[in-house]
């Protein structure tokens, strides 16, 4: 009886085993084939498929171009928040540990006056020298 257990058990499992291992073998080879079949496209460009005018001819791409355009405003309007915010921390000031009758300041900002003040083109020096 218990090898009849075993046996039955063992032909389950070998089952299993086959049919899990049937069905990732033909996921697998399906994928690798497509993405070798998309990547065979792309390289041959717009003549192998119309379709694929997309990715070879970025001056078509007017959707993504105002899609482009509305990113970068929201970046510039990140920074400008960010740069307000450390621009009102660089002028916030406490009383001295020193001299409580004098004003500290809370941090140390460089001065960036002579390249424009605060933007996205010196945030990054801004927050190193910060």
């Amino acid at each position: 009886a218990v090898a009849l257990c075993a046996a039955c058990g063992g032909f389950v499992v070998f089952a299993l085993v086959w049919l899990v291992f049937g069905l990732h073998w033909g996921v697998a080879t399906l994928l690798a084939d497509s993405c070798t079949w998309l990547d065979g496209l792309i390289a041959q460009g717009a003549a192998a498929h119309p379709a694929l005018a997309i990715f070879s001819d970025c001056d078509r791409l007017v959707g993504l171009t105002a899609l482009t355009a509305q990113i970068e405003a929201q970046l510039d309007a990140v920074f400008a928040q960010t740069c307000a915010a450390m621009d009102q921390l660089c002028a916030t000031t406490v009383p001295c540990v020193d001299d409580p009758a004098a004003r500290c300041a809370v941090i140390e900002c460089p001065d960036l006056s002579a390249r424009g003040g605060c933007s996205n083109a010196t945030l990054g020096a801004f927050l190193d020298a910060t």
